[in-house]
């Protein structure tokens, strides 16, 4: 049996160095990409309102208002910033369930190679709860390289392993079967089910729980993939999409007509009708200079408006027109759960407070006495162990200062060195003695060239994880 384990363990030092590898490169790309996206929306913005023209503004710096979105590849895990308050108990309970998986790979690698376990336990970080398990530094060093890359590597192997088994299980529709039985049905395909609403918010007397929201403007829900989240990617992106199609409006309606330049308008609340600053669309495109004008958007955004994309398209007496780009107008569309019927309503302020103040999820309740809210519950539970468990398998590779990744590497070293006598190895002290000068210097190269990659490479990395987070904080 010991023997098997240190087979599969072996191959978890290889999955160690390939995730090493891998967490180093992306933890490059990532940086340099970030700082990249930085620098040159700092360059863009120093540009763009450098000049101001009364002849109006460009499509260029329009955009620049909006602020800048980076494209992140991380996006840290902020509790009130990035992801709802409520979700605190299911990050704590995926992390801690993690590091307990994690922890029990060191212990069973540990005690395959008759390492003694010094202490085992549960510590608590302020509210964050830890688990960790102890060994003798002194016996640890004194094992074999491979010995001691087993050990080191084993905690973050369990963790891929857990990642996937949870895929697994995922694809293999287990859970839907479950969720059909306690009476829920996926509804990924058509959109996200309202489980609750903030009682403060506008929207809390639109969007009753079960209700369907299959559009966000023209974006729709609806996925083939029930991973792929729409709504949060929709909401929480902080630059304003362009409407690519306006809604044929007749010429009546135009007040005010001005031209359009750092306006800021007082627009529509739910339930409300005031003026909303629109673009007209003119000779097949928008003009140079982008005329406006004060109209509701409520008629316009929410009933059967003809949609075109030029003047042409609308019939005589009728203008193209769109909400300017300064204005935060969202259109949502939505279906109640006692009909198909679908309808619409406008949001006017940042999108983002939708994303607070919405809780949906892709399960619809089908019984009255199934609480629709349950099934939310255990997805997002769910969501974030497959989050927590692969952030820690490749976050512990890193070699940082001790860190998983700095032990593995050491040990490494020591087998691509031969710092060490290896499993098996029985060497003449004799033929040691009387080895020339040659080697002993070749030896000495070694050791130093290892010392210098221990000590340079865990402070690079830690140099680059600070830059990279520095960074992705900047961009929030």
């Amino acid at each position: 049996m010991a023997s098997l384990l240190r087979t599969i363990y072996d191959a978890g030092v290889i999955v160690g160095t390939l995730g090493m590898l891998l967490a180093l490169g992306f933890l490059l790309w990532t940086t340099a990409h970030g700082t990249f996206n930085l620098l040159q929306f700092h360059n863009h913005e120093s540009g763009t309102f450098s000049k101001r023209s009364l002849d109006g503004l460009s499509s260029d710096s329009v955009s620049g208002v909006s602020g800048y979105t980076g494209n992140s590849i991380i996006m840290p895990i902020i509790p009130g910033v990035t992801v709802p308050f409520s979700h605190i108990p299911a990050i704590l309970f995926a992390v801690f369930y993690s590091q307990v998986v994690h922890e029990f790979g060191h212990a069973v690698a540990a005690a395959v190679e008759n390492m003694p376990i010094t202490s085992v336990g549960v510590s608590l970080t302020v509210v964050v709860p830890a688990a960790f398990v102890g060994f003798s530094n002194d016996l640890f060093d004194a094992l074999p390289s491979r010995a001691r890359s087993r050990i080191t590597a084993a905690g973050p192997f369990h963790n891929l392993g857990l990642w996937f088994a949870l895929i697994l299980i995922g694809w293999s529709g287990i859970g839907d079967m479950f969720a059909r039985i306690a009476g829920y049905k996926d509804m990924h395909h058509i959109g996200p089910v309202v489980v609750r609403v903030d009682e403060g918010s506008p929207l809390y007397h639109h969007l009753i729980p079960g209700t369907i929201i299959t559009m966000l403007d023209d974006t729709n829900l609806g996925s083939q993939d029930p991973l792929t989240d729409i709504w949060t990617k929709y909401l929480t992106i902080s630059k304003t999409q362009d409407v690519q199609q306006g809604w044929c409006v007749n010429e009546q309606a135009w007040v005010n007509v001005y031209v359009v330049l750092f306006i800021n308008l007082t627009t529509l609340q739910i339930g409300q009708n005031p003026a909303a600053l629109v673009e007209i669309r003119m000779k097949n495109q928008i003009m140079d200079f982008h005329k406006g004008a004060c109209v509701d958007p409520v008629p316009i955004l929410t009933q059967s408006t003809p949609r075109c994309k030029t003047n042409d398209s609308c019939s005589v007496g009728h203008v193209c027109m769109r909400p300017a780009r300064n204005e935060q107008l969202l259109r949502l569309t939505f279906q109640r759960p006692d009909t198909e019927v679908q309808q619409s309503i406008v949001w006017s302020g940042p999108r983002k407070e939708v994303w607070e103040e919405v809780e949906v999820c892709r399960f619809a309740s089908l019984s009255s006495i199934s609480p629709i809210w349950l099934p939310n519950v255990f997805d997002t539970l769910w969501q974030y162990l497959r989050m927590a468990t692969l952030s820690l398998f490749f976050l512990n590779l890193l070699p940082l200062p001790h860190m998983d990744g700095h032990k593995l590497l050491n040990s490494l070293l020591d087998v691509a060195f031969h710092s060490d006598v290896l499993e098996g190895e029985i060497y003449d002290v004799e033929a040691l003695q009387s080895m020339d000068g040659h080697r002993n210097q070749r030896g000495r190269n070694h050791g130093e060239w290892k010392r210098r990659i221990s000590i340079y490479v865990p402070w690079t990395t830690l140099c680059i994880v600070t830059l990279c987070t520095v960074v992705t904080l900047v961009k929030l």
